[in-house]
């Protein structure tokens, strides 16, 4: 982080410095005393199962310059007081952003967020510098917290946006201020908590009225909201898909036997080949989004093509493992939907070798349309030739019942109340050879029965 004064500090926050000089530095910003570093300011987030402020004095041992709260304390250091420390992280945030002129990307949608920030990142990097968000920093805390890494010298920023209710996307895109939107696509993920697939799309196209009137939307043309999503648009739209009318888009593909895809694109700069490494057809509407991306950054077609072909997939997204024991593990268990769910049956069905084994947990937040999905994903298994099926949870039962009625024998289907019981028995089921998908929402932890298959 450049380093700011504490008076910019309580400037940007509308706060009050109870103790302190104003001229005193500030050299990073932090809100977990287990990653502070000397220089810091530690600001005291609270919530239903924590309160920042029970460790100001532990923040200040390791070398905190400085503290934010939101109550009354005794304060012998820097410490500056708000009304509330979520909203001042944002303003904060926000203010350190406008010192830089990167080139903003904002990415968000209901399935594949991620991975087409990591694509577009590596594309992106064709540029010069970039930052982006790690891991699940895409929220009210973890998208400022990445933003004040920014320096002068980062060419490009690419943040993924978080979605859990209307307004969240707004409030994000007010902190980052993106020139450049990425939509993936509309689909059934959080619908518990928005009721409806027309909510979801007006919260996701909140990133769209973000958008400067010189900057560019870019929009997937075969997802079912993207008519909705181009009048929604006051800016220049760069279009995605297969779809005959999109500026970018796909002539041909072809899939291997490892599950991953070549495809040939165009663009309005002309065509050429992409291979991506990375299972499953899904992820080349992900690269087709990055190749857009890369057509208003300007970036040679070789440099795109090279930056895709030595793509690798996020933690936990699509990720191939291999085992000890010879089998072949398709990490997918970062999240679930219907949507992503129906892709990772897919790419399994259609990759070469022993068995094909689906271990599928719960799909949450589905609320209403929880128990129809989850029949129809059990179609789906049966429909797409899976050899073995196994479910954890209790809505994943539903994902067997579907698959018996459409046919698949109960001896090919077990099922497990939870990950840390399939963790245990599942191991001995697995032989050398087999493909094996675990996928299932974040909560259900399908990461335990990976860690089981791989360490064996």
């Amino acid at each position: 982080m450049q380093p700011i004064t504490a008076g910019e500090v309580v400037e940007a926050v509308n706060g009050e410095l109870i103790a302190g000089d104003p001229n005193a530095k500030i050299s990073g910003v932090s809100v977990d005393t287990r990653t502070i570093e000397q220089g810091d300011l530690f600001i005291a987030l609270t919530g239903e199962n924590s309160d920042g402020h029970k460790f100001l004095a532990d923040a200040l041992s390791k070398g905190a310059a400085g503290v934010m709260v939101s109550r009354k304390v005794e304060a012998q250091c820097l410490a500056v007081r708000v009304q509330d420390t979520l909203l001042a992280i944002g303003d904060l945030a926000a203010f350190y952003r406008s010192k830089f002129n990167p080139t903003m990307i904002g990415v968000t949608g209901s399935v594949g967020k991620t991975t087409t920030k990591e694509m577009i990142a590596a594309v992106a990097a064709s540029c010069g510098p970039i930052l982006k968000n790690e891991g699940n920093f895409n929220n009210e805390i973890g998208l400022p917290l990445t933003l004040f890494n920014l320096a002068s010298e980062h060419k490009t920023c690419v943040v993924e946006l978080a979605m859990r209710g209307a307004g969240q996307i707004d409030y994000l895109a007010k902190i980052s201020k993106p020139q450049i939107g990425v939509i993936t696509n509309i689909h059934m993920s959080h619908i518990e908590l928005l009721g409806s697939m027309d909510a979801i799309a007006d919260a996701k196209a909140e990133l769209l009225d973000s958008l400067p009137s010189d900057g560019t939307a870019i929009l997937n043309a075969d997802d079912a909201y993207f008519d909705y999503m181009l009048r929604r648009t006051n800016c220049r739209v760069i279009s995605y898909g297969e779809a005959p009318n999109a500026m970018v888009r796909t002539t041909s593909k072809g899939i291997d036997s490892d599950g991953c895809c070549s495809f040939d694109v165009v663009t309005p700069q002309g065509g050429f080949a992409v291979h991506v490494p990375v299972p499953g057809e899904h992820n080349i509407k992900d690269a087709l989004a990055a190749i857009a991306v890369g057509e208003v950054l300007g970036i040679d077609h070789e440099s795109v093509r090279s930056a895709l072909t030595n793509f690798k997939a996020p933690e936990k997204r699509s990720k191939v493992v291999p085992s000890r024991r010879g089998f072949i593990v398709i990490d997918d268990t970062y999240n679930a939907g219907p949507a992503s769910m129906k892709s990772a049956i897919k790419t399994l069905s259609m990759m070469e070798g022993g068995r094909k084994i689906a271990i599928l947990g719960d799909m949450l937040e589905l609320g209403d349309h929880a128990i129809a999905a989850h029949l129809d994903i059990g179609k789906d298994v049966k429909n797409s030739g899976i050899d073995m099926l196994f479910v954890v949870g209790e809505l994943a039962k539903l994902i067997s019942r579907g698959a018996i009625d459409a046919g698949m024998p109960t001896s090919a289907i077990n099922e497990f109340d939870d990950s840390a019981q399939a963790a245990q028995e599942i191991v001995g089921k697995i032989r050398e050879r087999d493909i094996v998908l675990v996928k299932g929402s974040r909560a259900i932890k399908m990461e335990r029965i990976v860690e089981s298959l791989v360490d064996v």
